[in-house]
C-alpha cells in the first residue's frame, strides 16, 4: 500500500503554551486527534466526498536541537474509505497548499478552544496574519514495507527516539550535557 509521512509542525510563538501544558495529556492528546482531521479533511476535499484514512499519529516533543518544538508524524494511507459506500478511495495527487492552510485552521482552532484564554486568542488572531500562506507541514510519499515486523522498525525511530540520540552526546560531567546537531537551513 502507498503511504504518506506527513509532519506537522506548530508555530514558534505556540511552543512556550504547550511547553507550560506538557505534563496535561490533554493539550496533546487533542493535538494528535488534530493532526488527524486535518489530514482526513485534506483527503476528503480532495476526492470530494467524505473518506476515514488509516493512519499511525507519533507526536514527538522535541527537535532536532534539543529544543521543546512538539511536532506529529503522520504515516496515512494514500486515500480512504468512503464511509457512506464502504469502498476505497484513492488519493494520488497530494496538494501541498492545502495542507499548510488546512493545518492553520485546524491547530489554530483546537488551542483557542482548549487553550481558552484572552493571550491565546489575541495570539491565534497575530498568527493568522503572521502566516497568511498557513503552517508548516512536510509530505513524503512511500510504499509500506512489506512485513509487519519491518514495519515496526520503521516507525519504531518514531514513537521511541530520545530528544537526543546518544551519539551526539560529546561530554556529560555529572550535571551538564554538551550535545553537537545540524541546524537545518
Amino acid at each position: 500500500m502507498i503511504y504518506r509521512h506527513t509532519t506537522l509542525t506548530v508555530p514558534e510563538q505556540l511552543r512556550n503554551d504547550f511547553y507550560a501544558a506538557r505534563h496535561d495529556g490533554h493539550l496533546l492528546s487533542e493535538f494528535m486527534k488534530c493532526g488527524y482531521e486535518c489530514l482526513e479533511d485534506v483527503v476528503s476535499t480532495v476526492v470530494r466526498q467524505p473518506v476515514k484514512v488509516g493512519s499511525i499519529v507519533v507526536v514527538q516533543t522535541h527537535g532536532r536541537s534539543g529544543h521543546y518544538n512538539p511536532h506529529l508524524h503522520v504515516i496515512m494511507t494514500d486515500g480512504g474509505i468512503n464511509p457512506e459506500s464502504g469502498k476505497w478511495v484513492n488519493l494520488g495527487y497530494f496538494p501541498y497548499e492545502m495542507i499548510h492552510k488546512k493545518w492553520q485552521y485546524h491547530l489554530l482552532g483546537m488551542v483557542k478552544s482548549v487553550l481558552d484564554t484572552d493571550k491565546i486568542k489575541a495570539l491565534i488572531e497575530e498568527l493568522w496574519k503572521k502566516y497568511p500562506k498557513g503552517l508548516v507541514a512536510h509530505v513524503d510519499k512511500g510504499k509500506v514495507p512489506e512485513s509487519y515486523k519491518e514495519l515496526a522498525k520503521y516507525l519504531v525511530k518514531y514513537v521511541v527516539s530520545p530528544p537526543i540520540a546518544v551519539r551526539r552526546i560529546i561530554n556529560y560531567d555529572g550535571k551538564m550535557v554538551r550535545y553537537w546537531y545540524k541546524s537545518l537551513p
